[in-house]
């Protein structure tokens, strides 16, 4: 008589199989480039049926969407480099923060644009009113000085706040690792 062999264990790895790669996204994460690209085409695609309706509707919300979509990318693509999941909420947050971060400079820089206008402005009629040919008030080199300076501070604040923006979203949670930022 011979003895059957016993059934392998279920409990027991099978030393022959390789181990299963796991490509699949995390929970609540999009594969990589399917959201991407769907925001890019509902980006373009938002600004083309403004400009297909009135032109100037399209040019503003270009001048939002796109560079809120060049934002978005680059920050999605540095994220996945440095190995930062990305969930689709949390994307869905940085281009919402970022449309408003959009449309806040673009407001802050119209204002200052504004001054620098205003001041420009006013020093041309002190200057073409109020004196002679030979003669500069001081008046009229304070307020080209100011105008000057408040386009200058509306353009460095800009970009304060766009740097400060990236410093957040990306290089913050490299410190929260422990990681050396790019």
């Amino acid at each position: 008589m011979s003895e059957a062999t016993p059934p392998p264990h279920d409990d027991e790895p099978n030393p022959y199989q390789s181990p299963q790669a796991d490509d699949s996204p995390a929970a609540g994460e999009a594969p990589s480039g399917a959201f991407e690209s769907l925001y890019m085409a509902v980006a373009l695609g938002a600004t083309l049926v403004g400009v297909a309706i009135s032109p100037g509707v399209g040019i503003l919300i270009g001048l939002v969407a796109i560079p809120v979509m060049i934002r978005s990318l680059m920050l999605f693509r540095g994220r996945e480099r440095r190995g930062l999941a990305t969930s689709r909420g949390k994307k869905v947050g940085f281009i919402a923060s970022s449309t408003m971060a959009a449309i806040g400079i673009y407001l802050m820089l119209t204002a200052f644009f504004a001054a620098w206008l205003f001041f420009g402005f006013y020093s041309g009629i002190v200057a073409v009113c109020g004196s002679g040919p030979r003669e500069t008030p001081l008046n009229v080199t304070l307020f080209l000085l100011l105008g000057l300076g408040a386009l200058l501070t509306g353009g460095w604040l800009s970009l304060k706040v766009i740097r400060t923006r990236w410093q957040e979203d990306v290089e913050a949670e490299d410190k929260a690792a422990n990681r050396p930022p790019d």
